[in-house]
């Protein structure tokens, strides 16, 4: 079962204060709040939207060309407005706008886009370890044997610039890439899987969001990343085929230079290479069978351009 969605208004005001100051260290104006009440609601902007028209503007976060948020006060407190991680839906066009209107009337400060959004997932991260507090389980480990083995493949990949996550659950796998040298920007869409992962230090807050990779490409832009990396992806069989389908898609979508995956069956490394191929990338599928659990089958994939 999936559970519910992590928001601000389950946070005390410690947690709160706590959160704010991830934010309040970019933008340089106080204690600073997310409109949003959590971080997937960044994509529709539907609180953002409605601050907008009740704020007085303060500061503009800005980078070469664009507007990238939107300091207002409202109320006494300073709140967030930011269209950063809303490329497609209607809402976050509108809110574009209306950053920008406001833009030329109060101060700005220079940030570039990845600063902001690394900014927003320390915020987020905090407010989901004061919403889901507990102690780490003991049912979690980091089996060094599979490190070990996550290490032999991506040591040979040159694997680097900026690098994606997808289904980092609590944290394994992403522990293992950064002692290879790779520091992901790690996503899943299991938030206790999340929290546990950064109450045990193997997931960072600054590079971690709770967010389906279904919507990949509702907040990033195509080619953002210079990799994908989705390391024992859940069961691929029959029926959730089309979920899968999506989900490689999305983060092929997202891969400048090349895409990673490990499963621990054939048939759905098979089915991983069938749709990467059809997405126009080239590849080769990986046998790396032990008598573990994990990372059996690989698939690496480049886009055809990058051989040209």
């Amino acid at each position: 079962m999936r559970d519910k969605k992590v928001e601000v208004s389950d946070c005390d005001a410690a947690a709160l204060e706590s959160a704010a100051g991830s934010l309040s260290s970019v933008v340089e104006v106080g204690s600073v709040c997310m409109a949003e009440p959590a971080f997937s609601d960044l994509l529709r902007c539907e609180y953002s939207l409605t601050l907008a028209s009740r704020g007085k503007p303060k500061l503009a976060l800005v980078d070469d060309r664009n507007v990238l948020g939107m300091v207002l006060e409202v109320e006494g407190a300073h709140v967030l407005l930011t269209p950063v991680l809303a490329r497609c839906s209607k809402a976050g066009k509108r809110l574009r706008t209306l950053v920008e209107k406001m833009a030329p009337s109060c101060e700005r400060v220079h940030i570039t886009r990845w600063e902001l959004i690394h900014a927003i997932a320390e915020y987020y991260s905090i407010v989901l370890m004061h919403s889901l507090p507990h102690e780490p389980s003991s049912l979690f480990g980091y089996p060094p044997e599979r490190a070990e083995g996550i290490r032999k493949v991506v040591e040979g990949l040159d694997i680097s610039g900026r690098v994606l996550e997808v289904g980092c659950g609590y944290g394994m796998s992403t522990h293992a890439l950064r002692s290879c040298g790779v520091e992901p920007f790690a996503i899943d869409n299991d938030a206790s899987l999340v929290c546990e992962g950064l109450v045990r230090g193997a997931l960072r807050p600054e590079r971690t969001a709770v967010l389906d990779a279904r919507w990949l490409s509702c907040c990033f832009e195509p080619r953002e990343f210079d990799w994908v990396v989705g390391l024992m992806l859940g069961t691929i069989a029959p029926f959730t085929q089309p979920l899968w389908r999506t989900i490689i898609l999305e983060s092929v979508g997202m891969a400048s230079e090349g895409v990673v995956f490990s499963v621990k069956e054939k048939e759905e490394v098979e089915f991983i290479r069938d749709v990467c191929v059809s997405a126009g990338l080239k590849g080769e599928v990986i046998d790396r069978r032990t008598d573990g659990l994990y990372d059996q089958w690989w698939y690496v994939g480049h886009p055809i351009q990058t051989f040209l």
